[in-house]
């Protein structure tokens, strides 16, 4: 690790970044990288971190386009009918995955019309895993605090007649698979007890997503995403 250089990361972001690597991908590699060297540099295994003056490729964010009232009538009409409420759920309070599949009733104040955000429900593998199941249930999100947000009265009412209709307890998950278990958010691996969620083009209304989080190499451990 001593032997490497200023020079030579930079020369490794330049040609990464002329072989076609995203500005993104550059600047996400070169932060671990530099991570490794800062924890390094703390233990007195190198005595500078190569990367600290490295200069990266601009991220230059694409403009995003919003949709009409009409894409997103149709959208909506084009989801499966139970999954609809959860995705209209999401739209509103921009939960991440695994908060949005942790809530359950009590998180939920109906009078006051207001959503707490204090789970969180991660998928690992089973054999990385600490207690052998695939989805475990967190305290608290990713930022590590509860937060409270408001939401629209259709969406309240939604969500009353969904609880009642379904007779959930306050610890029951508001949105699960059919044997009450988080809904991975993996295609091709359900959380447990139910069929496989569907690929592109199936005509099964199981839920299916896409995440926004690239994938790792495949040299990385497997862990919570």
């Amino acid at each position: 690790m001593g032997k490497i250089l200023t020079s030579e990361v930079q020369g490794w972001v330049t040609t990464a970044s002329e072989q076609g690597l995203s500005a993104a991908s550059v600047r996400n590699y070169h932060t671990m990288l530099g991570s490794v060297f800062e924890r390094a540099l703390r233990d007195r295994v190198v005595t500078f971190n190569p990367c600290a003056h490295s200069e990266l490729p601009k991220v230059v964010k694409k403009r995003a386009r919003t949709l009409t009232p009409e894409e997103y009538s149709a959208i909506l009409a084009s989801l499966p009918a139970q999954h609809r409420l959860m995705i209209e759920t999401d739209i509103n309070t921009g939960q991440r995955w695994g908060e949005l599949i942790a809530l359950k009733p009590r998180h939920l104040d109906l009078i006051k019309r207001t959503l707490s955000v204090e789970e969180t429900v991660v998928e690992v593998s089973i054999k990385n895993s600490p207690t052998g199941a695939r989805m475990l249930t967190m305290p608290y999100p990713k930022d590590n605090e509860p937060r409270t947000m408001g939401l629209p009265a259709d969406l309240v009412a939604q969500l009353a007649d969904w609880i009642a209709d379904r007779r959930l307890g306050p610890g029951d998950l508001l949105f699960a698979t059919r044997d009450g278990t988080p809904i991975s958010r993996t295609p091709s691996a359900p959380a447990s007890g139910g069929p496989p969620w569907p690929r592109p083009g199936s005509t099964s209304t199981s839920a299916c997503t896409t995440s926004a989080t690239p994938t790792p190499p495949c040299c990385w451990p497997a862990g919570p995403t």
